[in-house]
């Protein structure tokens, strides 16, 4: 309803902001799709070549639409391009990339990791934790009122506040 209000109108700040953003939500949604879409039509034209797409979750999605004969189905394809950029937007780079040392580092590259090397895997035991707090798929607690001030574990916590339990 916000965008039909002129942007000069009391309340509109965040339509203004979303309007003027949208370009950069359209990149991060186009730009890792576009790539493996480039990589893939550069394997096929090389008549014999190895492919230059690595193997990725947008390359196996788009050949499973291409073999199901749904190349031009916007829906599918408009999926994938979400899953993609929230994929590319978690830190494919940074964060995956030392969690991939650490685990080459204390395992190696000839098995999966499984729980009994959880202990040893600091870095990526960090980031499942962050990603379970930053992001649940479902509510880990129910919420809590103090019902006094307390001190938990050296943290004051005062009357009336809301107290959320967390898995670890």
């Amino acid at each position: 309803m916000l965008r039909n209000f002129p942007s000069w109108f009391p309340g509109t700040y965040y339509a203004t902001y979303a309007r003027k953003s949208a370009h950069f939500f359209e990149q991060l949604l186009e730009y890792p799709f576009r790539q493996v879409q480039e990589q893939m039509v550069c394997r096929r034209k090389a008549e014999g070549r190895e492919s230059t797409a690595r193997p990725s979750f947008v390359a196996s999605q788009l050949e499973a639409l291409h073999a199901n004969g749904q190349v031009d189905d916007v829906s599918s394809t408009k999926q994938i391009k979400l899953a993609a950029a929230a994929a590319y937007s978690a830190g494919a780079e940074t964060c995956q990339a030392r969690a991939q040392e650490e685990i080459n580092a204390v395992i190696g590259s000839d098995r999966l990791p499984d729980f009994a090397d959880r202990e040893n895997l600091l870095y990526v035991e960090c980031v499942l934790q962050e990603t379970m707090r930053w992001n649940l798929a479902a509510p880990t607690g129910i919420p809590r009122k103090a019902v006094e001030d307390d001190v938990y574990n050296g943290m004051f916590i005062p009357k009336d506040s809301t107290v959320i339990t967390n898995f670890r």
